[in-house]
């Protein structure tokens, strides 16, 4: 059976044959600095960055039927933002992915074939959304599926404690965000971790200069409300290399 490939809502592979895709590994780069007085560099941080995936797609019939294969196709992938891009071989994983760059079609006498390219937003596959409530004053304890970390998404009416009145969340027993809430009354607190944002009743707000931007890595974890009361949700959403 042929691969399914899914994007922007439509199964692209319902009107048209897939001849083959592409999905290379995510690469990887190093930041290096050469050392004076010794042999070889020094690696002094590194990113993995997006890739690019490809798809070929042959569609038989004569040159008006073709004509009108390449206006169907341009309804279902131009898209004006990232669009989740699926293959069946994934299990439900996905891309967050744009077309990209020119779209070959080449004509031969009964059919057609296309060269699709997409840009991925990020270097990595996305699973499914998980969450856990973290009571007030107390501890929740979660896994986290996936090869990538994944950040995490706060939401809650939480009160602040304190002269400072200081409300956060600590990661097994170490890292942390912490946020002035400015009451010890009922506030709305939203951490969103992977787009550096916080927000407290509605106004943008900086965590503490201590502070992390909390992610969870593969494996088990405790997250436990140590600064303040009021329940939180945490959710986030697993990553696959």
């Amino acid at each position: 059976m042929s691969e399914m490939v899914y994007y922007n809502g439509y199964c692209i592979s319902d009107f048209y044959q897939v001849a083959g895709v592409e999905r290379p590994m995510a690469s990887k780069t190093n930041v290096v600095e050469e050392m004076e007085g010794r042999d070889g560099i020094r690696i002094v941080g590194s990113s993995v960055s997006q890739n690019t995936a490809k798809v070929y797609l042959v569609v038989g019939g004569g040159s008006a039927d073709r004509r009108e294969a390449v206006r169907n196709l341009c309804s279902m992938i131009y898209s004006k933002e990232p669009a989740q891009l699926a293959f069946s071989s994934d299990n439900g994983l996905y891309y967050m992915a744009t077309l990209d760059g020119e779209v070959p079609f080449t004509e031969h006498v009964r059919s057609g074939l296309w060269e699709l390219s997409f840009v991925t937003e990020d270097p990595f596959l996305i699973g499914f959304e998980r969450r856990v409530t973290v009571p007030s004053g107390g501890t929740a304890t979660v896994f986290v599926h996936g090869t990538y970390p994944a950040p995490i998404r706060v939401s809650g009416t939480v009160q602040g404690a304190g002269a400072n009145t200081l409300w956060g969340l600590r990661l097994d027993e170490g890292d942390y965000t912490r946020l002035r809430t400015g009451s010890t009354s009922d506030r709305e607190v939203v951490i969103d971790s992977d787009r550096r944002y916080a927000s407290v009743a509605g106004a943008l707000v900086l965590p503490t200069l201590d502070s992390d931007w909390l992610e969870l890595a593969p494996g088990q974890h405790t997250i436990r409300n140590d600064v303040g009361t009021g329940a939180s949700v945490v959710t986030w959403q697993e990553r696959w290399l």
